[in-house]
């Protein structure tokens, strides 16, 4: 299981109860809404910043996605699991917008011949 956490998120390894608290990339950057994929990736919205994380429990590393408005107040995040790769949807409630973030698959950047 994994939940925020003041300055980070935490993984709680519920058979020995071990608790390991992963900061977030940038400092005053309190996750405010959290959603973890069908590829276990935990999707963050920070409380500050115009900035979606992306936290790998498999390497132990965040990706961070620099949002494409400025002063969006993103405090939920949602993912569409039905897409392969998953679909992140990010409310924007300080401009009334949605951004929908999409990634590309392998096959879906080859350049054709032509």
């Amino acid at each position: 299981a994994i939940e925020a956490a003041n300055l980070g998120i935490w993984s709680i390894d519920t058979r020995t109860r071990e608790v390991t608290e992963y900061p977030l990339p940038y400092r005053y950057s309190w996750p405010y809404g959290l959603a973890v994929d069908k590829n276990h990736m935990v999707w963050i919205t920070p409380m500050t910043g115009d900035n979606l994380f992306k936290f790998n429990p498999f390497t132990e590393q965040f990706t961070v996605f620099p949002l494409p408005t400025l002063g969006t107040d993103g405090r939920f995040v949602s993912v569409d699991n039905r897409t392969d790769p998953p679909t992140v949807w990010v409310p924007y409630y300080g401009t009334s917008k949605i951004a929908r973030i999409q990634f590309r698959t392998a096959s879906g950047t080859q350049v054709s011949g032509r």
